[in-house]
């Protein structure tokens, strides 16, 4: 057996195992890895992983018995993956579990059993098979005859093909002679044995002596039927042991059905002689068993309570107090109103009703106890005398009853039903066994139960066993859980009984000891077994007698049939007995259109299909034995017409699956031989005649395609003919198989001695005669395209030829192949790489392209515009249609369509010289992928483009800080989407002075993708530099992060940093905190900067100036800038924006364009705005007309923002700090009145004030802080804004204060913080992002639509972007306080901090954009106005994980 790598990904706390009801796999041995991802809430709790798989050499499986597996990955630091390693080299169905301890001193935990299957791999004399390689043929034990004539069936088999040959129980059957009705588990039959009995050993050492000659004669193996569910209803054990099927005494529920049984009974033997040979004669006898058997029976005791009969109990046991006489005196009886009436009968129902467990007449009953609470507790009914009461109650009773009735009603009309179907269908229906005259033989409906006298003298009625359609198979139909017997939905064998083992061996010693034996003595002689009617046996007890089986051969296979009515339920069954094959049949099909499909579902991977992703185990459709017919189904000449037996069968061959037949078939048998009443046996074959030399070939083709490793497979259907292609990678080599249906019928015989077919004379054509005759081939003028066009193919035809790959096409293939396992030499092509250029290759949206250079996106049909023009465009798709196989997808169809996307790819690089040498390799790549065949080409386009991917990731992150290539997967997935951001598109200025002799000085950032890739709209002052420091800074890019600094830095004007760049041609000075952003990326760049001399070059860098003070001198410097911030807040900003008007903003009104911001020298704080703008980054402006919100901002934020007051703060204690070390010569500033304020004081009158004035302290604490407390919603957290107009805006909750936080550790008392930290996660933390504002305010709306107009002012127009949708840039911020103000060990906080990015990493990892959004709405759902990407939102996060990095340091 091959040697593979595996590994499964454990989900939810981390002990849930992937796929619930899947089962999960291993086509091979090989390493197991069970792992446990950084975050998951287990991983830091040190669990064990249990498994019952056997570790230990020659040790046998014991089910229940778990054994720890060891821990390969280390100890927990809180970002590694736990790695859990286990080294399978044994075939089964096995189990794990993980266990934990939550808190010392607490009892361990379990997590859900997950389990895996080692699937068998078959050998016959030695020599392994492909699982796709079986052909078995079923035949009847019963009609081979004696053992000594086996051994010519089993030869004719092998010599038509078959390697496997399925028999039918071996054991002595009952007496209705059914194959499945076994008399005795632990006797074989004595038919099969010529002259004198023989013991039971002797019998088993025979059989076993010709199963093995089977397969060292003739290449043979065997399976065998097991039949656990039922047992013949005449077998002699059960009167020893009656307690091993459902009877009255061990499930006396049965009771109604068995009085009602004998009455059917007695009245078919009343009637005996009688016909029904009309739908007239049936409605008269469904008449009198309605009204004078079951009628008279009344079987309604059985569900409804006996009134009279409780009213005593009430009598006697219901304890009565009085009223008081100023209550009952005046206050008649009056009934409960009908509702309430209903929900105290209901509640009666559901709680208040005993069950006798004999299940006797009238054994339903009332308890008492819970009934008198029930009536007690209703105030009405308290108040009520002692009469009214029992009155009342005898009223409740009658309408608990009338409840009951209408179940038994409704039971009796289904089975009055279900009693008419079959009666209808065994005496009148066509299809039907028309069963004739009613006799002791033929009753009119078969007894559902066995009357045996037990060993100890007992009379029983066992239930006996049967089918019901579209049951659920969780549910034991014979159990109290079911009505079933009673209302006669059970399609009964009445040869069989119903096998009952209870929960465990315990509770049937015989039964369970029994039936191991006889699956122990199977599982010695044969290589496979079937499960009869596998859906109706209890799953736990067929795991516990699989285990007995593999026990004794590991290496045994299994198949069944699953009649569940869904592969949901078919999966359980197979993950959970380790199911190695699903039996489908073909005959199943109504038409030509459902085998087609049949056959493409069970048929095997696609052709061309994508290899697997990596060793992650996923769940599969279960394997298929594909039958073309099974032996308890209608043949083709019953169903269909006897020349299509032969196209049937070739269908079935050409599948990528186990195959097989059923005895008769080759030979045409016209009709289904009986299970039951057969007793004729198989003749000798003559392998030549007939259909046989066909079939033969078909066997053997399709075995020689599994040897060869023709693993894909194609279907093309066109009406009723079907051709089905078979592929080998390994080859290159196809088959082709085609067929074509009829309707004709032939003449047939019956023989009184022998099982005989149709005899019928069958063409058979070879070669270019074959071809000439009946088909021709015409080729495309490139000869790539085949056309197969059919001349004379009759119906029942078959037409099997070969075909092979061009020669130039497999060595195009080669050469890809060889091409891109070279991966040295593709990075190779990369060394010139920069990250500018890496936008361009990975990235850049259609409007960026557009805007860079007149380009524009990939447009697939079907599909729309890829995300990207660059390589990450296709790779998401192929990542995705790789994973899945997803032939289909729209890619897939356009790159069969044509060359279009190799061509795009390569023209969008090829003049760039840093890409030249990578679009030289792909367009050498991509020649060979065109000479392929169309169908070829999507999977080694992907082989090409994923190439290329990799490298160029692998590239573009290599170029990035220590931080990123060390750090985990997740920071790489966040730096490499930094990279979609900063590019070509609309340069950052169109002022070229600003930056010239700067790199790529054209290049600017886009705040986020689709929505701000170009033109005025791309670039943001706020955004950036909200962004910088995660997007730039801790990724490396200093070059890139001072331009944007410089860049924005010539646009200062009034203090200000512009918002809305545009360019510098028209900036927006509307933004108070922009220019505070910008301060703060300034500090960080310069804290980031790896030495003295490059922060002195830096604050010394010149900066032109677009809107200088002095337009002679239009230089100053980056301190020069940081200064003219300081000084000019602290003497007042005042102005009115330039071009103020519709100009530049249609919805501002008048007042908002006039900005005015001051420092408070008392407190240090700096205020600014009004109430007709917003300074801040909730900066929503009303659009609505019609919702009257039209030109007012819905947060104003006016006063002095928490975040603002933060930054302040950070700023100058830092300007004092660099001026004390001397590498910045301003100490401070000179306030309006000519007072001095150096940076120092301001810093500490900021850190003095802050508590007093932000933070909201219970109430008992109101006098220490500045608090209008008529305006408090919520305690324990801090003010959004201090000295807003609307003063209760101050109060509002919103996560600004998670920026302050993380800039200005020092203004806060830890004690609060952890306790606002805790209130923040309880009611603004989503999955994805943080709530702008408290779910609790009635300003809360969480979804936003900006396109939605209505009349509602909060949300029209999307009036409430910032009042309560899920922000994700909040996200890192929050994640920066709790590491900063949480007290953990620094593993448990990179685990705690892992946990809460669980839901991120999920996100990045199936976007689009592979990034992360802007926002979300409620709960994290998507927000369709929302940027796919978002660049703050990539930004904060890197910046969190890079401040936790640095306390690992």
């Amino acid at each position: 057996m091959s040697r593979n790598q595996y590994s499964i990904t454990l989900t939810g706390n981390g002990s849930e195992p992937p796929f619930a009801n899947k089962g999960l796999v291993l086509n091979g041995f090989g390493p197991l890895q069970f792992v446990v991802p950084a975050g998951l809430e287990i991983a830091s709790l040190n669990p064990t992983l249990l498994s019952n798989y056997p570790q230990v050499v020659g040790e046998k499986f014991t089910r229940d018995k778990f054994a720890p597996i060891a821990c390969k990955s280390g100890k927990y630091t809180g970002s590694n993956d736990l790695v859990f390693e286990l080294t399978v080299s044994q075939t089964g169905c096995f189990d794990y579990v993980f266990e934990w301890t939550p808190a010392p001193g607490k009892p361990a935990k379990r997590g859900a059993i997950g389990s895996f299957q080692v699937a068998p791999t078959l050998t016959i004399n030695g020599k392994a098979i492909a699982p796709d390689a079986i052909v078995v043929e079923t035949v009847l034990t019963k009609c081979l005859g004696p053992l000594s004539s086996w051994d010519d069936h089993i030869k004719t088999a092998s010599q038509t093909g078959y390697n496997m040959l399925h028999y039918t129980p071996l054991q002595e059957l009952g007496a209705s002679g059914s194959c499945y009705s076994i008399y005795d588990q632990l006797s074989i039959s004595k038919s099969l044995f010529s002259g004198a009995s023989t013991n039971e050993a002797d019998k088993l050492a025979q059989v076993a002596k010709t199963i093995a000659s089977a397969e060292t004669q003739h290449g043979v193996l065997s399976m065998i039927d097991l039949v656990w569910n039922h047992t013949a209803h005449n077998s002699a054990w059960l009167c020893d042991h009656p307690e091993a099927a459902y009877n009255t005494s061990n499930a006396p529920h049965l009771k109604p059905a068995v009085v009602l049984d004998r009455a059917i009974i007695d009245y078919s033997q009343s009637i005996d002689g009688s016909t029904i040979d009309s739908l007239d004669a049936l409605d008269a006898t469904m008449t009198v068993l309605a009204d004078r058997v079951i009628q008279p029976l009344k079987l309604w005791e059985y569900y409804v309570l006996d009134v009279p009969r409780e009213m005593e109990v009430f009598a006697h046991t219901y304890t009565h107090s009085e009223p008081p006489p100023s209550v009952s005196q005046f206050l008649p009886f009056s009934p409960k109103s009908p509702s309430e009436n209903a929900q105290l009968v209901a509640n009666i129902h559901r709680t208040g009703l005993v069950r006798d467990p004999q299940f006797e007449r009238f054994s339903l009953t009332i308890d008492h106890d819970v009934v008198h609470a029930l009536l007690n507790s209703s105030t009405t009914f308290k108040t009520h005398t002692l009469e009214e009461k029992r009155r009342k109650f005898e009223d409740l009773l009658r309408l608990v009853n009338l409840n009951l009735y209408r179940d038994y009603d409704a039971d009796v009309a289904a089975m009055i039903v279900n009693m008419r179907e079959r009666i209808k269908y065994e005496r009148l229906a066509s299809h039907g066994p028309h069963l004739g005259p009613i006799c002791k033989a033929r009753p009119l409906l078969a007894s559902f139960f066995t009357y045996i006298t037990a060993k100890s003298g007992q009379q029983l009625a066992l239930a006996n066993n049967g089918w019901i359609y579209n049951h659920d198979p969780s549910v034991d139909f014979a159990s109290s859980a079911s009505r079933a017997y009673f209302r006669r939905d059970v399609i009964v064998w009445g040869d069989c009984v119903k096998l009952r083992y209870g929960t465990c061996p315990e509770d049937s010693p015989y039964l369970w000891q029994h039936m191991r034996t006889y699956t122990e003595n199977m599982a010695k002689l044969f290589h496979a077994i079937r499960i009869d009617n596998c859906h109706s046996t209890p799953i736990h007890v067929a795991q516990y007698l699989l285990d007995a089986a593999r026990r004794i051969r590991p290496d045994i296979y299994v198949t069944c049939e699953l009649f569940t009515g869904s592969e949901e339920a078919d999966s359980l069954f197979v993950k959970r007995l380790g199911i190695n094959s699903l039996i489908r049949e073909a005959m199943v099909a109504h038409d030509s259109w459902e085998l087609g499909r049949v056959a493409h579902r069970y048929g095997g991977r696609p052709i061309a299909s994508f290899g697997p992703v990596n060793s992650e185990l996923r769940p599969t459709l279960p394997p298929a034995l594909f039958m073309d017919c099974t032996h308890d189904n209608q043949t083709p000449a019953q169903k269909r017409s006897i020349e299509d037996t032969l196209p049937n069968a070739a269908i079935v061959a050409f599948s990528v699956a186990a195959i097989g037949s059923t005895r008769g078939y080759d030979e045409i048998y016209p009709a289904t031989i009986d299970l039951v009443n057969e007793t004729r046996t198989y003749p000798p074959l003559d392998v030549k005649r007939g259909l046989m030399p066909l079939k033969t070939k078909l066997n053997k083709i399709h075995f020689e395609l599994a040897a060869n490793g023709y693993t894909e497979v194609h279907v093309h259907q066109e009406h009723n003919v079907i051709l089905i292609q078979r592929f080998s990678p390994k080859l290159n080599k196809s088959i082709f198989g085609g067929r074509i249906t009829g309707n004709r019928q032939y003449d047939w015989k019956r023989d009184d001695k022998f099982l005989t077919g149709v005899d019928i004379e069958v063409e058979h054509h070879e070669g270019y005669n074959a071809k000439d005759r009946y088909c021709s081939i015409e080729l495309d003028q490139s000869g790539r395209s085949v056309r197969l066009r059919l001349h004379e193919f009759p119906p029942g035809s078959v037409l099997v030829f070969d075909g092979e790959i061009p020669t130039d096409c497999i060595q195009a293939m080669d050469r890809i192949y060889s091409i891109v396992a070279d991966t040295a030499k593709i990075d190779e092509t990369l060394t010139e790489l920069n990250l500018v250029d890496a936008n361009q290759l990975l990235f850049r949206h259609p409007e960026e392209e557009r805007a860079a250079n007149g380009g524009g996106g990939y447009h697939l049909p079907g599909y729309g515009s890829l995300p990207f023009c660059g390589l990450q465009g296709f790779a998401t798709i192929l990542k995705r249609v790789t994973e899945w196989n997803d032939l289909s997808h729209p890619l897939c169809n356009n790159l069969r369509d044509g060359n279009w996307a190799m061509d795009y790819i390569v023209s969008r690089i090829a003049n760039i010289p840093s890409l030249a040498k990578l679009a030289t390799w792909l367009a050498v790549a991509f020649d060979q992928v065109k000479q392929m065949s169309r169908h070829f080409i999507p999977k080694f386009f992907a082989l090409v483009v994923m190439a290329a991917y990799e490298s160029s990731v692998n590239s573009t992150l290599s170029l990035m800080s220590p931080f990123v290539n060390q750090g985990n997967a997740f920071v790489r997935q966040l730096a490499l989407a930094s990279v979609e951001f900063y590019g070509i598109a609309t340069p950052l200025l169109a002022n070229d002075v600003v930056l010239q002799g700067y790199p790529n000085a054209r290049a600017s950032m886009s705040a986020g993708l689709p929505h701000f890739c170009a033109g005025y709209m791309r670039a943001w002052g706020r955004d950036t530099f909200i962004s910088l420091r995660g997007l730039m800074l801790t990724t490396g890019r200093f070059n890139e992060a001072k331009q944007l600094i410089v860049g924005f830095g010539a646009s200062l004007r009034f203090g200000l940093i512009p918002n809305l760049l545009d360019s510098g041609t028209k900036p927006r000075y509307n933004s108070r905190d922009s220019v505070w952003w910008y301060a703060k990326a300034v500090q960080d760049m310069y804290e980031m900067l790896p030495s003295a001399k490059d922060k002195t070059e830096f604050l010394a860098t010149k900066v032109y100036r677009l809107f200088p003070s002095n337009p002679n001198e239009p230089y100053t410097t980056i301190a020069d800038i940081l200064q003219e911030i300081m000084q000019s807040h602290a003497t007042g900003i005042k102005f009115r924006e330039p071009n103020a008007g519709r100009e530049i903003d249609d919805k501002m009104k008048d007042e908002g364009f006039n900005i005015d911001i001051k420092l408070d020298p008392s407190t240090g704080l700096v205020s600014g705005g009004n109430l007709f703008n917003c300074g801040t980054w909730m900066d929503k402006m009303g659009e609505s007309m019609r919702a009257n919100n039209y030109g007012d901002p819905a947060t104003p934020r006016d006063g002095a923002p928490i975040e603002i007051t933060s930054m302040v703060y950070a700023t100058a204690r830092w300007l004092a700090s660099i001026n004390a070390s001397g590498a910045y010569k301003h100490t401070g500033v000179t306030l309006a009145d000519g007072a001095a304020l150096s940076y120092k004081d301001w810093a500490e009158r900021i850190k003095t004030n802050f508590e007093r004035l932000y933070y909201i302290p219970p109430s008992s604490e109101d006098r220490q802080y500045t608090i209008n407390s008529s305006f408090v919603r919520r305690r324990y957290v801090y003010k959004d804004t201090v000295g807003s107009k609307n003063t209760y805006s101050d109060y509002q909750f919103r996560p600004n204060q998670l920026v302050a936080m993380s800039f200005a550790p020092e203004l806060f008392k830890k004690e609060h913080v952890v306790k606002t930290l805790d209130i923040v996660k309880s009611y603004l933390i989503g999955p994805l992002g943080v709530k702008t504002l408290d779910p609790n305010d009635t300003d809360y709306h969480a979804n936003y639509d900006n396109s939605l107009d209505t009349d509602y002012r909060p949300t029209a127009k999307g009036f409430n972007y910032h009042n309560g949708p899920e922000w994700l840039w909040p996200y890192g911020f929050y994640l920066e306080s709790v590491i900063r103000f949480l007290d953990k060990p620094l593993p448990d906080m990179i685990h705690y901090v892992e946990s809460l990015l669980l839901k991120q990493k999920a996100y990045i990892a199936q976007s689009s954009y592979v990034s992360l959004p802007e926002l979300t709405n409620r709960d994290g759902a998507p927000c369709r106005d929302s940027c796919d990407s978002q660049a703050w939102s990539i930004g904060t996060l890197l910046s969190a994980l890079h401040y936790l990095a640095s306390l690992q340091k």
